[in-house]
């Protein structure tokens, strides 16, 4: 019994002997590079990944996490990272006075709680940001020149870092080999000027999934976005969102992604639809960012909001009106040597009619005359104008004198398509339409 006992214990004894053996061996695979040695390697790993970009970044950089101007907005930043350890970077915004500025430094991966990209001689473009003196004093726009690499994959297309102060994430964009950045930059810069412009007097609409929301202030790029039935003051939702380029298209993306619904979640990024004029959802097509309706928009202009809709022979025309406003000038010198045309209009006047009104000069003094119009937009997405009668005596006898005139009532006077002039985004211009009649084209500014 004795020797049983013996015989086990002596069996458990070396058991354990050979599983702590094991265990061993796999502790010393796993921990067989100090952790200096495991940080230089990741160095080494992301040093390699960042200059293995031949035609270097665009960093979509935020200085802060604020929401504020200029702090807190987004602004684009091309970096050409080199594997001698210099960049080349270069920018063109309101920080740089809207001047194209490129500038040389040094760069490199140093240690620090993980691998931490930094930019650690001065460059005028990333530096600014960082400047004390300029803006708020002593903070500056608050940006960072040193940033945690939170996701940079091998040969990936976009990578991620974070401001090591602000803690404000990165997106890094891997661009093309041969890019000219100062190319770059006005492409980007000119089409967020003419599709977002401080002019444009429409808001535009997001459609997530069915649920309308306004886009207003966008040219800011800090867009108050709220239900279309809802108020801008109550309901205000300020969010900041970048434009840049990629694959030869526009990308819009908001700093932090929306909400939408429980079935698509959130939405972060739209790429441009030249053929439709708007963006759509990267991950989710159903969520769009358009203009307003233009039917709807002149409607709402004309007899809500005091707009006037102008159109003259300087405007873009069809072959048709272009004769007409020829022939028109030419019957009005023939009534009275001294009269020259000048514009048509339509607008309300002081009786809060809605009225043609033909502009033409006599002597050089500035008159007109008036007709009456109801303007309604309809269901089917245009537009309906029911011409009623002069608005007085003496307009009734030019018309009666100046067949121009009648000629122009008998186009309006009908259901008109009305459309934007090929920016949805800037209802500043919309083209006009007779439905009926569809060589008869003008376009109306605002």
């Amino acid at each position: 019994m004795k020797k049983t006992v013996l015989y086990k214990g002596l069996m458990l004894t070396a058991l354990s002997a050979l599983a702590f053996s094991s265990c061993q061996r796999e502790e010393d695979d796993l921990w067989d590079k100090s952790a200096a040695e495991r940080v230089n390697e990741s160095i080494s790993i992301y040093e390699q990944r960042f200059s293995s970009s031949k035609g270097g970044w665009v960093m979509e950089y935020y200085p802060t996490n604020s929401g504020e101007d200029p702090t807190g907005i987004g602004y684009l930043i091309l970096a050409d990272i080199k594997a001698d350890g210099s960049v080349r970077m270069a920018m063109k915004n309101i920080v740089s006075d809207g001047v194209y500025v490129e500038d040389t430094s040094l760069w490199q991966i140093i240690r620090d709680t993980g691998p931490v990209l930094s930019f650690n001689s001065y460059n005028k473009c990333i530096h600014e940001f960082c400047d004390p003196s300029i803006y708020d004093l002593g903070n500056g726009l608050g940006g960072d020149y040193e940033f945690v690499i939170t996701d940079m994959q091998e040969d990936a297309q976009i990578g991620f870092v974070k401001g090591k102060k602000s803690r404000a994430y990165i997106r890094m964009i891997r661009l093309a080999e041969g890019t000219d950045y100062e190319q770059y930059l006005d492409s980007v810069n000119n089409f967020q000027a003419t599709y977002f412009s401080s002019s444009a007097p429409n808001k535009l609409i997001m459609d997530f999934a069915g649920e309308l929301k306004y886009m207003d202030e966008a040219s800011t790029t800090t867009p108050n976005i709220y239900p279309v039935n809802g108020d801008p003051i109550s309901d205000e939702n300020y969010q900041v969102f970048i434009i840049s380029k990629r694959d030869g298209k526009m990308y819009l993306r908001f700093k932090d992604a929306l909400p939408v619904n429980d079935e698509i979640g959130k939405v972060q990024e739209f790429v441009w639809d030249e053929t439709l004029g708007q963006f759509n959802g990267v991950d989710n097509p159903a969520c769009t960012i358009k203009g307003e309706n233009p039917a709807q928009f002149f409607a709402d202009q004309l007899n809500n909001n005091g707009a006037v809709w102008t159109w003259n022979t300087k405007s873009e025309l069809s072959d048709s009106i272009a004769t007409l406003f020829t022939n028109l000038g030419n019957q009005l010198k023939k009534v009275n040597k001294n009269y020259a045309f000048s514009s048509m209009q339509l607008k309300k006047n002081t009786k809060n009619q809605v009225v043609l009104v033909v502009n033409y000069t006599n002597n050089r003094k500035a008159t007109s005359c008036s007709y009456n119009f109801n303007c309604e937009a309809l269901e089917n997405g245009n537009v309906k104008l029911t011409y009623i009668e002069p608005v007085d005596n003496g307009s009734a006898n030019i018309k009666n004198a100046i067949e121009g005139i009648s000629q122009m009532i008998d186009i309006l006077d009908g259901e008109v398509i009305v459309a934007s002039n090929g920016n949805n985004f800037d209802l500043t211009k919309v083209r006009i339409t007779p439905s009926d009649a569809p060589d008869a084209w003008f376009v109306a500014s605002m």
